[in-house]
């Protein structure tokens, strides 16, 4: 079971599992347990504030190359596949984030 943040405008539901007419807001206030939040179902809002260094054109970038494609089945297929992902930048996705 996949776990979020989940938000209505600007009141806060807390912590629930995500459902497909989940809405998940892109502001955050605390980190979820690492490996928790997958990198294939996230939007943008969600990666740029869940992992540092990350803004908005990298995490649109990353949600657009797994829009093309299948799903990311591994972390180097997203290193190939999105540019400025650097080896720093990818440890951070990995700290954060699970496939």
């Amino acid at each position: 079971m996949e776990w979020g943040y989940h938000g209505v405008g600007a009141s806060w539901m807390g912590w629930a599992p995500f459902t497909k007419n989940t809405f998940v807001h892109a502001k955050h206030t605390g980190n979820p347990e690492p490996g928790q939040l997958n990198i294939n179902t996230a939007n943008a809002g969600v990666i740029m504030n869940f992992c540092h260094g990350i803004g908005q054109v990298l995490a649109d970038r990353i949600v657009a190359a797994r829009g093309m494609h299948d799903p990311f089945q591994s972390w180097r297929g997203l290193r190939d596949r999105v540019p400025m992902i650097g080896a720093v930048k990818l440890d951070e996705i990995k700290q954060r984030f699970r496939l």
